[in-house]
């Protein structure tokens, strides 16, 4: 009983990392916490071609059929799930199957991750980059655990992608001992990976910024994490951890940019810009990086020390996850995309305060033309509410549960009030949730989780609407 105790809500305890072969006699172990939707660690199993292999253990074996998810992995528009079968070895243990079968053991915790739509930076933080950290992060394989103890294995995913991944996809290389790709070169001539520690993620679940049960998911499961993210990486790339926002004199205003011409662009942005520093703001325009660490780390401390964040709608606004507390998020929102909750999802699980310049009455097919009248009225209403949020002057729903207003300010800023609407409420239930799409919130008359069709539909939809982005307007 005290065994199965530990096999369903089991720390997770581990062995000695120093341990170069497998233990003698070594059964698999599987371990449970309460929210069994996001990722199970194992211990003492092998991952082969569609298999999984399991030691002298039939609770952990059932236990995994009933509660995994298979991985999600993808080639060109079409997702596909891995499934794994299950192989049960009743007659042998680990380490004398990796020793009869000359099976490479894997002493460092690892784990799995899909790279999706790596060239799209919403995309490659959304459904790749977090939810794997996040898995590591939970499972006692964070920034407490020093990186020599822990790799990272990826799937071959999409290539064409892959082959233009966006500059902070390779953040895993600061955290891991190692980045192995792809998964599938380990599986040639009937070989399986054998780990002492494997933290088996699960699946297309845990996307964060997509539609989930309340605020911060089903057991709350990311109140706080993005702190948390934010944080490790950034000590990955050697930069101290955010600080609240204290900068009262000359706040620092990034503004992720797109290719001029672009029509999701700002025509004479400059002026812009001047009317911003004539407020006393430290502005400075962020363009397309290098691939390299160097310039990596450089947008990652700008993003740092940044107050408020402002761009049109694309991509590079997913740099909103490393800004520090009490900064301000600014979506300039045209016609493209117009219905989407992504990036007010972000400030949502940032719990940062979030604002739309709607710019859709100025549109055009070589960028959006404003008048510099509009400008100082951008320039004025920016300023506003920066002061409002620092001085906390007004009330709003600490909880997020208000209704953002996307229409009734063409041309403006939205409102102080509003910065912290960040969620949808079910008209059945009442209940508050996030959602993907502008009032097309999956609202079932109960508190079950969302369906995994759903979810992947939503998936689809973006991989497709994003599927004529520029490359070089992927990632700045």
């Amino acid at each position: 009983m005290a065994l199965l105790a530990l096999l369903i809500v089991g720390v997770w305890l581990g062995l000695a990392s120093s341990q170069d072969e497998p233990m003698k006699d070594a059964t698999s172990v599987l371990y449970l916490g309460n929210d069994t939707r996001m990722y199970m660690p194992l211990e003492h199993v092998c991952l082969g071609n569609k298999q999984i292999h399991f030691f002298r253990n039939e609770t952990a074996v059932a236990l995994f059929k009933e509660h995994q998810f298979p991985y999600v992995n993808w080639v060109d528009f079409k997702w596909r799930e891995e499934p794994m079968n299950v192989v049960h070895h009743t007659d042998t243990t680990f380490d004398a199957f990796v020793k009869e079968h000359g099976m490479r053991y894997v002493t460092e915790t690892s784990l799995l991750g899909a790279p999706h739509h790596v060239d799209n930076n919403f995309h490659m933080h959304n459904d790749f980059l977090l939810p794997t950290l996040f898995d590591a992060l939970r499972n006692g394989a964070g920034p407490e655990m020093p990186k020599e103890e822990k790799r990272l294995f990826l799937w071959r995913g999409w290539l064409r992608r892959v082959h233009n991944y966006g500059m902070l996809f390779k953040v895993p290389e600061e955290l891991f001992k190692a980045v192995e790709y792809p998964l599938e070169d380990e599986f040639n001539n009937d070989k399986a990976l054998c780990f002492r520690r494997f933290i088996w993620g699960q699946g297309m679940e845990p996307q964060p910024f997509y539609t989930h049960e309340g605020r911060f998911g089903p057991h709350d499961r990311w109140r706080g994490a993005m702190h948390e993210l934010r944080d490790w990486i950034f000590t990955g790339y050697g930069l101290p951890a955010s600080v609240p926002v204290n900068n009262t004199e000359a706040p620092k205003v990034t503004w992720v940019a797109r290719r001029p011409g672009h029509e999701r662009s700002i025509k004479r942005l400059e002026d812009l810009v001047a009317k911003l520093e004539a407020k006393g703001m430290d502005v400075e325009v962020v363009k397309v990086f290098e691939r390299s660490r160097e310039s990596a780390k450089k947008l990652l401390a700008r993003l740092r020390e940044t107050n408020i964040l402002i761009g049109m709608h694309g991509a590079g606004l997913a740099h909103s996850v490393y800004l520090p507390s009490g900064s301000i998020f600014v979506e300039v929102a045209g016609l493209y995309g117009y219905g989407k909750n992504l990036f007010l999802n972000m400030a949502n699980l940032m719990e940062i305060s979030f604002y739309r310049w709607d710019v859709r009455p100025f549109t055009s097919k070589i960028g959006h033309t404003i008048s510099l009248d509009n400008f100082e009225e951008i320039a004025t209403a920016l300023d506003d509410a920066w002061h409002k949020e620092l001085a906390g002057l007004g009330e709003r729903p600490a909880d997020g549960a208000c209704l953002f207003e996307y229409e009734g300010y063409g041309g403006k800023l939205s409102t102080y009030e509003q910065a912290r609407c960040f969620l949808e409420q079910c008209s059945g239930t009442g209940l508050w949730r996030q959602c993907v799409h502008r009032t097309e919130c999956d609202c079932p008359e109960d508190s079950q989780s969302l369906t995994r069709e759903r979810r992947l539909s939503e998936w689809q939809m973006d991989d497709e609407e994003d599927w004529d982005e520029d490359y070089d307007d992927l990632f700045p």
